[in-house]
């Protein structure tokens, strides 16, 4: 048998080329953004053209996208210096003991290979000593400042404040300043007035770097690429254990020709002699077809890996104008890249050997020589299903209507917990007056009842029942809701003062509050016996501040929020805290709640908007700013496509109960 000597994939923390599969050696980007070693370019560029100097156009190895060469040039070398260098890549996954060798932009446009020495700050071109001596002289740029070519190709920061890639692809001395919401493209101010005038969004990039990060969301793209990057490693982890297994079915096909060579003899020997021929050939060549795919996958790989570190380099070193032109460039990219993984994944074949023999051996035995045969079976997987088929978006969210909500007596204040039970029917916690209050699906006032204390958050407990937190009691009163009546039943008592309220695992409930103590806060769970099971405290830097409680589908984690403390704490059911969201523009964290996807949804009473998350913490965004001051609770209706949100304003004329619908 041949031996297979697999490359697996493997990542050490710098970049590799594609083609070479090796660390970037001056890495040269093309128009489609991705970059290769500029001698592996010059190879097969070379490859593509009987001529290279008729060459125009060629296509890219990774995408197989159309790359016109920028200007014509006499050798493959020209041509492979012709497109800019990354400076990202380099700066980040070149080889600290060699020399840095990149070349001077003056030479290079007259056809001139130069190595660069410094890089002009203020013309944003490296050029070589001649060219800065030259550049010195003239009355117009003696004054412009360099940096070193090893500080700058060194430095990611550096690399990326200098870098060219964010000029227009159309117009390569302008730079990118527009974006069109309509095509979905950075665009400079040539390409604005000639294909977006009559375009309705178009924003000026700078200005709205910010606020375009939300539609681009990085963090998610950047997820997406781990996904990708898993998924091809197991690809190439997979067809190695095949190609092992391959000799191994081939020894176990000889073991069982074995154990009948008694019977068999001469046939059977012949037969071993043949399976073993067969399989050596077999498996020589699955092994070679097999390294050929691991290769392309590696390539593969190699370019989202790159695109990965580039966007994580900028994210952490960026503007946010730079970051957004990155992330979108890349965000075109994943359609590809995803078509590729799925082509790949769909295609490739597990290679299984078996012997057959036939049912009526004897016979065979008898009348012919042939008694058996070496078979081939080929079987295809498909492309494993992940978040790629159905990536995570931002919810487009509208407030369909506001409602103004009384008790029996004319007052309805103090709306800090809601809760809809079965039948779309929803209960409103009255905190000022004590009550609670039963709505139908019109919202529309239908009951209510007194309770012995103002209560905080309600939950649902089962079809009839309901819970209430009372403040500044350690009590838990429950409710039976039938045919339009409320009716209080039993009470629970806590270890602390309870604030918030979520329906856990079949009757269970989970209660947060604060210890009454120097930053201390609570979290336990009280099963449907009312027993308190368990109890987990968490420290945080404000005292007795109010909190809010939600749990995930699978209840396995708890969203708590604390107001003062400007945050929403994250923690599985063993108390361990699995992360803390604290962004600037959440302020002032109250309701909580999480929908049947396992979104996180939270309302900043100050900040009057509402955040969505991940269940693992990664921000989609902020879904919504268009809701009222002195918001608070929040609660998602059995379909999950929509939510209200209550208001305590006690204004008059003041709506205090909101509804949106989730599109």
């Amino acid at each position: 048998m041949t031996d297979a000597n697999p490359t697996n994939i493997q990542y050490e923390g710098k970049p590799h080329c594609s083609i070479c599969l090796c660390n970037f050696k001056i890495p040269r980007q093309l128009t489609c953004l991705h970059s290769f070693c500029q001698s592996c370019l010059e190879d097969y560029i070379l490859s593509r053209a009987k001529k290279v100097n008729e060459l125009k156009q060629f296509e890219c190895p990774i995408c197989r996208s159309v790359v016109v060469i920028p200007r014509k040039g006499k050798t493959s070398k020209i041509c492979a210096a012709l497109f800019p260098i990354n400076s990202i890549l380099q700066s980040i996954g070149g080889d600290e003991s060699e020399e840095v060798n990149r070349p001077c932009d003056c030479c290079l446009s007259e056809s001139v290979s130069a190595a660069a020495s410094g890089f002009c700050m203020v013309c944003e071109e490296a050029m070589c000593t001649s060219c800065i001596k030259f550049h010195q002289k003239q009355k117009v740029s003696k004054e412009h400042s360099f940096v070193s070519i090893e500080e700058l190709t060194n430095n990611p920061k550096n690399s990326i404040r200098f870098d060219k890639g964010f000029r227009c692809q159309e117009h390569e001395e302008e730079d990118l300043k527009f974006y069109c919401k309509d095509h979905k493209i950075a665009c400079c101010a040539s390409c604005c007035i000639v294909h977006h005038r009559n375009c309705d969004q178009v924003l000026d990039l700078r200005r709205d770097a910010n606020n375009l990060l939300n539609d681009v969301k990085p963090l998610h793209i950047l997820d997406e690429m781990k996904i990708i990057e898993n998924l091809l490693m197991n690809f190439e982890k997979k067809n190695d254990a095949n190609i092992a297994n391959l000799e191994s079915q081939v020894q176990e096909m000889t073991n069982k020709i074995k154990e009948i060579r008694k019977k068999l003899n001469d046939l059977l020997d012949a037969l071993e002699r043949n399976v073993k021929s067969e399989g050596r050939q077999l498996c020589k060549q699955e092994a070679i077809r097999k390294q050929e795919e691991n290769h392309e996958c590696q390539a593969l790989f190699n370019a989202i890996r790159n695109s990965h570190v580039t966007l994580e380099t900028v994210m952490k070193h960026g503007s946010d104008l730079q970051i957004f032109i990155v992330a979108s460039r890349m965000d075109t990219q994943m359609k590809s890249y995803n078509e590729q993984v799925k082509e790949k994944f769909d295609e490739t074949e597990t290679v299984i050997l078996d012997l057959e023999f036939d049912p009526q051996i004897q016979c065979f035995l008898a009348q012919s020589s042939d008694i058996g045969r070496l078979v081939c079976r080929k079987e295809r997987e498909g492309f494993p299903m992940s978040r790629m088929d159905n990536p995570l978006k931002e919810c487009q969210v509208e407030m369909m209507e506001g409602v103004m909500i009384f008790g029996p007596d004319g007052k309805g204040d103090g709306h800090t917990g809601v809760t809809y039970l079965r039948g779309d029917q929803v209960m409103l916690t009255d905190f000022m007056n004590k009550k609670v209050l039963l709505l139908n699906s019109s919202y529309q006032y239908i009951a209510s009842a007194t309770l012995p204390g103002s209560p905080r958050d309600i939950c649902v407990v089962d079809d009839k029942e309901v819970v209430v937190s009372l403040t500044g009691m350690k009590t838990l009163q429950f409710l039976c809701v039938t045919n339009g009546f409320i009716k209080l039943t039993r009470t629970v008592h806590t270890r602390y003062a309870c604030q918030g309220i979520a329906p856990g695992r079949r009757g269970d409930i989970v209660v947060s509050g604060n210890c009454n103590d120097n930053g201390k806060y609570y979290w336990s769970l009280i099963n449907s016996k009312g027993v308190e099971e368990t109890c987990y405290q968490f420290d945080c830097q404000c005292n007795l501040s109010m909190t809010y409680v939600a749990v995930n589908s699978s209840c396995t984690r708890v969203y708590i929020t604390v107001m003062n403390a400007n945050s929403l704490y994250c923690f599985n059911m063993d108390g361990r805290m699995m992360f803390q969201y604290s962004p600037d523009s959440l302020r002032y964290p109250v309701g909580v709640a999480t929908d049947k996807n396992d979104y996180v949804y939270l309302v900043g009473h100050e900040s009057q908007n509402i955040h969505q998350l991940t269940s693992d913490g990664t921000p989609l965004g902020i879904i919504t700013n268009d809701i009222p001051y002195d918001v608070y609770a929040i609660c998602f209706n059995n379909n999950g496509d929509k939510f209200l949100v209550t208001s305590i304003s006690i204004k008059l004329e003041q709506k205090n109960l909101y509804l949106f619908r989730v599109k």
